[in-house]
């Protein structure tokens, strides 16, 4: 006889087991010779032990079970638990079948009672199905956005403005603006408030986070909004715990006056100090039991339970994305900001809106958002190239100043988002091309791109060139064929 658990809850929230396959032996079948002779105490007392302990470990992953989809159910979601066996569990992709997206969102809710609704940090995570390339894009709370009846407003606030509209319909609404800003399709999406974020972290033990740029800040409210602190950090990896991350991500007044410290005071900074956070829990996850052990998985779902929202899923879902937690290995992380430095400054994205105050929105207008969409694009198809942000700069040493200024324009024209500068002749009578970085560590991306397109076979620096020239990243030298 064997005994299989059907994971699903009754009515009375009881689990279910059921008998399958096999017969009870009957009572006038015929015994062994084995079972005729007698086993000796010590035996029947190890047999004693594993059968507590066999208990005890079902007893424990069945309240597990039982606990988990409680929490869900609590909080809204009628989730049903997965049976024993079955295909391997898949995140939902968009319609290329290539990524899964997720829209996360943080949101200033300092009290019960607060009505500051305000979501601070609005960032589209992305994984490759193909690559393992997860790629996080921020978008900042400035971004002007126009809503189905052609008003204008800040996306900050439009979470706010869905659940004006409709109770409970906040994040589908901000979810929809987002789709139509960036052009990806989002599949899940899960808004957290500060005290949640700080919960999760001091959970998992801290993170390690490596400070690239030192600052500080004398008007970071202290954690009852009634004041200012003045919060440091300094450069290099630093142990923070959930109070001190939650000071690094939220900084916004940092004005770099102070000697051996930088400015870090805009959203864009702030953009890119969340991402180094968010990845800084992921590492921690993966680098310990985190999600994978039972406790801190059962500490993590009681903490952000009153301060968390998500949207539907399966179980399949948190089964999926445990394993690729646990596949870590090819994973790279990437970076960006929607800000106007992004894809050459001012040429995607601007400051130079028509509304009052300070706002940002694309090159064509608010709302015109293709520019912004085609950058996406490129950004997620290749990664790697446009993380480097490299500055590309060609010269003419033999092929003839016309023939290198049409190559420089075919390249622009190729890469848009690319910072390509034709710099003119270098030298009249040098065969052969070349592409390559000035820097061993930087931009090898960029520099595998161009020599790609241009078919140059020679990327390193050739003798007649001395120092960097005009200290760009990469270097491309067009000679006499």
């Amino acid at each position: 006889m064997s005994i299989t658990l059907d994971l699903h809850k009754t009515k009375t929230g009881s689990v279910r087991m059921k008998r399958i396959g096999g017969k009870p032996e009957s009572s006038t079948s015929k015994p062994s010779s084995m079972s005729k002779q007698r086993r000796p105490f010590w035996f029947k007392l190890l047999q004693a032990v594993f059968f507590v302990f066999l208990g005890i470990a079902i007893f424990r992953g069945v309240q597990l079970t039982r606990h988990t989809a409680s929490f869900f159910n609590d909080i809204g979601y009628d989730i049903s638990l997965p049976s024993i066996g079955g295909e391997e569990p898949k995140l939902k992709t968009d319609s290329t079948g290539r990524y899964t997206n997720v829209l996360a969102v943080g949101i200033d809710q300092r009290s019960e009672n607060s009505r500051l609704e305000n979501t601070d940090t609005i960032m589209v995570i992305s994984f490759n199905h193909d690559t393992n390339a997860v790629v996080m894009i921020s978008i900042p709370r400035d971004t002007m956005v126009r809503d189905e009846n052609g008003y204008w407003h800040k996306i900050n606030a439009m979470y706010s403005i869905g659940e004006r509209r409709q109770e409970g319909g906040g994040m589908e609404y901000l979810k929809g603006i987002v789709e139509d800003y960036t052009g990806m399709e989002i599949q899940y999406w899960g808004m957290i408030n500060l005290e949640g974020f700080r919960e999760i972290i001091d959970i998992i033990g801290g993170i390690d986070v490596d400070v690239e740029n030192p600052f500080v800040d004398y008007q970071f409210p202290n954690k009852w909004d009634t004041g200012v602190i003045t919060v440091r950090f300094d450069a290099g990896m630093q142990h923070m715990d959930g109070e001190t991350a939650l000071q690094y991500a939220r900084s916004r007044h940092a004005q770099g006056t102070v000697p051996g410290y930088k400015f870090e005071g805009s959203d864009f900074a702030r953009a890119r100090r969340q991402q180094k956070v968010i990845d800084a829990v992921r590492q921690k996850l993966i680098s310990t039991d985190g999600l994978l052990s039972p406790t801190k998985f059962t500490q993590i779902l009681g903490a952000v339970k009153d301060n968390i929202q998500l949207s539907p899923f399966k179980t399949e879902d948190i089964q999926a994305g445990i394993a690729l937690l646990k596949d870590d290995k090819d994973m790279q992380t990437y970076s960006f900001v929607l800000d106007p430095t992004i894809g050459g400054l001012n040429k995607v994205i601007t400051r130079n809106v028509p509304v009052e105050g300070y706002a940002i929105a694309p090159v064509d207008g608010i709302g015109e958002n293709e520019v912004v969409r085609k950058l996406v694009k490129e950004i997620l198809t290749k990664p790697g190239l446009y993380s480097e942000n490299a500055s590309i700069r060609v010269y003419d040493i033999g092929v003839g100043y016309r023939e290198a200024l049409a190559t420089t324009q075919s390249i622009n024209e190729e890469y848009p988002y690319l910072d390509v500068v034709f710099m003119g002749t270098l030298h009249a009578d040098k065969p052969g091309s070349y592409v390559y970085t000035n820097s061993s560590n930087d931009a090898v991306n960029t520099q595998q791109e161009m020599a790609k397109f241009l078919q140059v076979k020679n990327t390193y620096k050739p003798n007649f060139v001395e120092g960097t020239l005009n200290n760009e990243d990469v270097t491309i030298l067009l000679g006499a064929q």
